[in-house]
């Protein structure tokens, strides 16, 4: 029984891909698939690979990408898809009685694209536009540059790639891994809603029938982090406002810290009542949005705080998070045991959602076992004081801005 009040299932279908389900009795159902192929798989020549495929499959065999939105959307259906370090993810989330529709779609997705040259170069020249906009946006811009301050590449390159790759690729590429990594038993398919198992199993038998291989792909790269205090500053021309990033490496999902991240970090930027947005936007109004947030994965973590502020306060905006991460070496139990609580009721809001949580059962179970789940409150409660207090003592760190030139 989940504690969300819903009952959970798990099982491996024959053919080796992994099925999650949590019933509940509001009539939406929340389904999403993913597949562990993601940025941190590639080497520095095919990084965006994983990306770019992304973007190509919503063409296949049986649905142009107009037919795929036409039958969700005029159905009250929403969807999308993302592509992170570690897996390439397909959501739908409809109306119930639509729940055939759902697995048809995204089975179609990820085992039927087309691959057509029309497509490919269409895909190609939105992807190429995609890299423009993120760069000359300074708030996506640094976050991706901060990578590159903390990790070694191949790893640092951002998880879209770079013009040169993406210009150059071959289409037969995007084929052979699509090919190599979307196959049942390198999959997770968990679905969220009003279903009964047994139903879920026979649409799951019926659209991921697929045979495969038994064999799951590990990140074939290292991941390593610098092991440096690095700073980089841009200047642009046209620009009103100062964008800046700092991060520093944590625990990954798999290693023992992990919960006590989740601490540092809700104890140093999350939410209006986190003392790096009282420090930097209310009590001295130079931000109007800052907050930390973590990235991590099996293999990586890092914590990083975003900025966009006023061009004269680059310094005062940097020195201040840094005392603040700081006075976290010194966590009082107070504020400890209410981020504890902050953080539980924020796990039982989400539950309410039936997409977050057929996302994060997918997430728990790509990093070993979707029933880690429902231990959240648990695994927070057992975390120790003295454990964040070690966390916040870095040693190294990256700094990215982008200031007015």
């Amino acid at each position: 029984m989940a504690k969300g009040g819903g009952k959970f299932y798990k099982t491996v279908l024959p053919n080796g891909m992994t099925l999650l389900f949590e019933r509940r009795n509001v009539p939406i159902i929340s389904t999403i698939a993913a597949t562990r192929f993601g940025g941190a798989y590639e080497s520095d020549k095919i990084k965006g690979i994983a990306h770019f495929i992304e973007h190509s499959v919503f063409e296949t065999t049986k649905r142009t990408s107009k037919e795929i939105n036409l039958e969700i959307e005029k159905k009250g259906g929403e969807w999308n898809a993302f592509t992170s370090e570690e897996e390439t993810a397909f959501w739908v989330k409809m109306d119930s009685k639509h729940f055939d529709l759902s697995m048809d779609i995204i089975s179609d997705i990820m085992f039927h694209p087309a691959f057509t040259d029309k497509n490919f170069k269409k895909e190609k020249g939105i992807i190429l536009q995609e890299i423009k906009m993120y760069h000359d946006l300074p708030n996506y811009h640094v976050l991706d540059r901060l990578k590159d301050t903390l990790y070694q590449k191949p790893f640092a390159i951002p998880i879209i790639g770079t013009e040169k790759i993406i210009s150059t690729v071959p289409k037969q590429t995007l084929a052979d891994y699509h090919n190599k990594y979307y196959t049942p038993s390198n999959m997770v398919l968990s679905v969220s809603g009003k279903a009964e198992f047994e139903e879920v199993k026979d649409l799951a038998k019926k659209y991921f029938q697929k045979k495969s291989p038994q064999n799951k792909f590990d990140v074939p790269f290292k991941i390593i982090p610098l092991n440096s205090t690095n700073n980089v500053v841009e200047k642009r021309k046209n620009l009103d406002q100062a964008h800046l990033a700092m991060g520093f490496i944590i625990p990954s999902r798999t290693e023992k810290g992990r919960y006590s991240s989740e601490i540092l970090n809700a104890s140093l930027g999350v939410g209006m009542s986190s003392p790096l947005v009282q420090e930097i936007r209310e009590k001295r109004g130079l931000a109007y949005s800052v907050k930390s947030d973590l990235d991590q994965g099996n293999n990586f973590g890092y914590c990083y705080v975003y900025a966009g502020i006023r061009k004269d306060a680059v310094n005062d905006v940097k020195e201040i998070i840094l005392r603040e991460i700081k006075k976290l070496s010194n966590l009082q139990k107070r504020d400890f045991e209410e981020t504890k609580e902050q953080l539980i009721g924020r796990y039982y809001l989400d539950m309410e959602n039936s997409m977050k949580t057929a996302q994060n059962l997918m997430y728990e179970e790509l990093t070993g076992g979707a029933e880690e789940y429902y231990k959240y409150p648990e695994r927070i409660s057992s975390v120790k004081l003295a454990d964040v207090r070690k966390l916040a003592k870095i040693k190294h760190y990256g700094y990215v801005a982008v200031v007015p030139e």
